[in-house]
């Protein structure tokens, strides 16, 4: 495993299961970890997009996951292993415009194209992650980890209209990884032992690096 600075960024689903897999396996390796707030912390806006649109809550989340990729970069440049669990910012121009992303944001939004516009300036000026971890699952195993995090959000916007996304996911890592030479793992969480996966993602990133 490398001494040097690193930054490992997760994708996949919402609900399933990176945020729990990755801060078991940064304790485990002693790596530091930058991580949005829980739902808890979040503003009424961000719940409810009904109150300031979806353009809003978008952006309020934007700014948490690229200060933390920032804060990231910086800890790589010092010489340390950095994760975070989100690396949506920048991949969201491979899939924005994609089929079944309505549930994210639909075209008829005042500020889609807006959004498309700052997905692409993300694309080019946010740090590159070194290794990026996708996480899939299978419906079944997604539908059951959306169920254990018992999020409001999840309830009333993503589950079941973002599976599609998983796909959509999969083929911008793969651009993401031809373009900028990020190292992919491509880990399939199954519902169960968190011990367990974490054994299992710790020898497939171990083998990545």
């Amino acid at each position: 495993m490398t001494s040097s600075g690193l930054l490992i960024a997760g994708v996949g689903l919402p609900g399933v299961g990176k945020s729990t897999l990755l801060a078991a396996l940064a304790e485990r390796n002693s790596w530091q970890r930058f991580v949005e707030p829980e739902e808890a912390l979040w503003p009424q806006a961000a719940r409810d997009h009904s109150l300031a649109g979806v353009f809003t809550a978008l952006t309020w989340f934007r700014a948490m996951r690229v200060a933390n990729l920032y804060a990231a970069a910086r800890a790589r440049q010092a010489g340390q292993i950095a994760m975070i669990d989100s690396y949506y910012d920048k991949l969201m121009t491979y899939y924005i415009k994609e089929p079944q992303m309505d549930w994210l944001v639909s075209p008829d939004d005042p500020y889609y194209d807006l959004l498309f516009q700052m997905a692409l300036t993300d694309h080019f000026y946010l740090p590159t992650a070194d290794v990026i971890i996708l996480f899939t699952a299978t419906f079944e195993d997604w539908e059951r980890c959306i169920k254990a995090r018992q999020r409001q959000l999840d309830v009333e916007r993503v589950f079941p209209r973002a599976f599609p996304f998983q796909d959509h996911l999969r083929r911008a890592v793969r651009q993401e990884s031809a373009w900028n030479g990020s190292r992919v793992v491509v880990f399939e969480n199954q519902f169960g032992s968190i011990e367990r996966a974490v054994e299992d993602l710790a020898a497939q990133v171990a083998a990545a690096l």
